[in-house]
C-alpha cells in the first residue's frame, strides 16, 4: 500500500463509524468479566481483601508505562497496515492468551498439589501467582489497545463528526458492559458443560467477542500507510532501518536521519507543555473520576456478596456461605448489567436511538450534564456506607437488594458522561496536533495514576482494625464518592466545558 501522509478527514458514513468504535465494545466486554469475576476469583483463592487492592495495580502500572509508549511508537509507526491497527491487533492476541492463562490458573494450582477448592492462605500459592500474573498481562493488552483504538477516530473522523464517534464508543462500551455483565450473571456450565467450570466459558466466550470485535473495526479503518513529510512511498519498516542501512542514499533521496531516543524524550516533552490548556483541565477531573470508578470496578460485586447477602468466598465450594457469595456476586453483576443498559439508552446516537446524552448537553450545557454526572456518582459511592451499615444491622435482604440494583443502575448515567464528555472534549483539542497519539495516551494515564492511588487507599483502610474501619470494603467506595465530589467541584471551578459543542447527532 501506498504511503500517506496527513490529510483533512473525510466525513464518514454511520455504519463505518460504528465500526470504527466496535473495538472497545469487545474489550469493554473483557472488561466487564474481569470486573465481575477477578477478585471473587483471587478472594476464593485465598486472597485477602487487603492485597486484592495491591493485586488490582497491575493495570495501573502497566498503564503507566505501556499508554506513552505506544502513543509515541503509533505516531510514528510507518507499517504497511497502518499507524495504530498493528497495536490493535496484537492487544487484542495479547487478551487471549491472558484469558486462557487466567480461566485455567486452578487447573494449574490443582496440577501442582493445591486444594483449589478451599483455598486458605498460603495453600493456593501457585494458582494465585498464576491469576495475578495473567491479570497482569491482561491490563497490558488492555492498556496496548485503548488509546490506538480512540486515536484512530481522531485519524479517520473529521472534526465535526468527533462528537458522534465519542458518543458511539459510550454506546460501544455500554453493549461490551451488557454482554460481559449478561454472561457473568448466568450459569453458563448449563449451556456448554464440555467448559468444565463457569468461568472458562465465561472467558472464552469473552476471546472470541474480543476478536470479532477488533476484527470488525481493523476492516472498517482501511488504514493507509504513514509516513513523515519527506519520505519515500515505499518505507515500509516503523523503526527507520532504510536510514540507518543506507545513510548515502538517505542524503541523496533526501530521506529524514533516524530519530534518536533523545530527540523522542524531547518531542514527548515538548508535546506535554505546549499541549492545550483544556487538557490539563480534564485530565485533572478525570483523575478524580476514575478514582472513585476504579474502588467499584475492584469491590462492588464482592461487596455484595459478602456484605449484602453474608457470603464467604473462602468457605468450601458448595456450602451455604459459598453458595450466598456466588449468588451475590450474579446479582452485583445483574446491577452492573442495569448500569450498562442505562449507559445505552443515554449514549445510541440517531439513527439508530434517541441521542439523550447528546440532546441534554446540547440543552444543559456540557457542564452543567458534567457537574451532574460527577455528583450522581458521589451519592451512589456514599450510599455505599449507609448500605453497609443496614446490612450489617440485620436488614432483610429482600429491601437490601432492590436499592443495591437501583444504586448500580443509576450509575449508568455517570459512566455514560465518563465514556463520552471527556474523550471528545480531548480529540476537538487534539485534532489540529501531530502528536494525537502521545497526547491521548497522556489522557489514558489519567486512569492509570488515580487507580494506583485508589488501591493503595484501599490497601490502608482495609489493613485497618474493624474498630478503626467498621464498614470494611464499603468504606473504600464511600471514598471514591468523596472524590467524586471533588471531580464536581473542579468542573464547576475550571468552568471546563463551557465552551464546548457536543452537537447532536444529525
Amino acid at each position: 500500500m501506498h504511503a500517506a501522509t496527513e490529510r483533512v478527514a473525510e466525513r464518514v458514513q454511520r455504519p463505518r463509524l460504528a465500526a470504527l468504535t466496535c473495538a472497545l465494545a469487545g474489550v469493554q466486554l473483557v472488561a466487564s468479566l474481569n470486573v465481575g469475576n477477578s477478585t471473587k476469583v483471587f478472594r476464593e483463592l485465598g486472597m485477602a481483601d487487603k492485597w486484592v487492592a495491591a493485586a488490582w495495580l497491575a493495570g495501573p502500572i502497566s498503564g503507566m508505562v505501556v499508554q506513552p509508549l505506544v502513543g509515541v511508537w503509533s505516531d510514528g509507526c510507518t507499517a504497511s497496515c497502518g499507524r495504530r491497527s498493528p497495536f490493535i491487533a496484537s492487544g487484542a492476541l495479547v487478551i487471549v492468551a491472558a484469558l486462557t492463562l487466567f480461566a485455567n490458573a486452578e487447573d494449574v494450582g490443582t496440577a501442582a498439589g493445591e486444594h483449589t477448592s478451599s483455598c486458605a492462605g498460603s495453600r493456593c500459592t501457585m494458582a494465585l501467582a498464576v491469576a495475578v500474573a495473567a491479570f497482569c498481562i491482561l491490563d497490558l493488552a488492555f492498556n496496548t489497545i485503548k488509546g490506538p483504538a480512540r486515536t484512530l477516530l481522531v485519524d479517520l473522523v473529521p472534526p465535526e463528526q468527533q462528537s458522534e464517534g465519542n458518543a458511539l464508543f459510550g454506546t460501544m462500551t455500554g453493549l461490551g458492559s451488557i454482554f460481559g455483565f449478561a454472561l457473568g450473571a448466568l450459569p453458563l456450565t448449563d449451556a456448554f458443560p464440555f467448559m468444565g467450570t463457569n468461568l472458562r466459558a465465561l472467558y472464552a466466550l469473552g476471546a472470541l467477542a474480543v476478536l470479532v470485535a477488533v476484527g470488525v473495526t481493523l476492516a472498517a479503518a482501511r488504514e493507509e500507510q504513514h509516513a513523515p513529510p519527506g519520505t519515500l512511498d515505499h518505507v515500509e519498516s516503523c523503526d527507520g532501518a532504510l536510514n540507518e542501512a543506507s545513510p548515502l542514499l538517505n542524503d541523496a533521496l533526501e530521506l529524514p536521519k533516524p530519530r534518536p531516543a533523545t530527540s523522542r524524550w524531547r518531542r514527548w516533552r515538548a508535546a506535554l507543555t505546549t499541549m492545550p490548556p483544556v487538557l490539563g483541565h480534564v485530565f485533572a477531573v478525570q483523575c478524580c473520576t476514575w478514582f472513585a470508578w476504579f474502588t467499584t470496578f475492584i469491590y462492588a460485586t464482592s461487596w455484595v456478596g459478602s456484605v449484602v447477602y453474608g457470603g464467604d468466598p473462602n468457605a468450601p465450594a458448595g456450602s451455604h456461605a459459598r453458595t450466598l457469595y456466588d449468588d451475590g456476586v450474579r446479582a452485583g453483576n445483574l446491577g452492573l448489567l442495569m448500569q450498562a443498559l442505562t449507559t445505552v439508552v443515554l449514549t445510541l446516537p440517531g439513527p439508530w436511538g434517541a441521542a439523550l446524552l447528546p440532546r441534554l448537553v446540547t440543552t444543559a450545557g456540557t457542564k452543567s450534564v458534567y457537574v451532574a454526572a460527577h455528583i450522581v456518582l458521589a451519592l451512589i459511592l456514599g450510599a455505599v456506607g449507609l448500605l453497609t451499615h443496614l446490612a450489617r444491622a440485620g436488614t432483610p435482604r429482600t429491601t437490601l437488594v432492590p436499592l443495591v440494583l437501583l444504586a448500580f443502575g443509576s450509575l449508568g448515567f455517570p459512566w455514560a458522561c465518563t465514556m463520552t464528555l471527556p474523550w471528545a472534549l480531548t480529540a476537538v483539542a487534539i485534532e489540529a496536533s501531530d502528536d494525537k497519539g502521545l497526547l491521548m495516551s497522556m489522557m489514558n494515564l489519567a486512569q492509570c495514576l488515580p487507580e494506583v492511588a485508589a488501591a493503595g487507599a484501599g490497601f490502608a483502610l482495609l489493613s485497618l482494625p474493624n474498630w478503626a474501619n467498621p464498614l470494611g470494603t464499603g468504606a473504600v467506595m464511600t471514598l471514591g464518592g468523596f472524590i467524586a465530589a471533588i471531580g464536581a467541584a473542579l468542573i464547576a471551578y475550571l468552568r471546563l466545558g463551557d465552551n464546548a459543542a457536543f452537537e447532536s447527532p444529525r
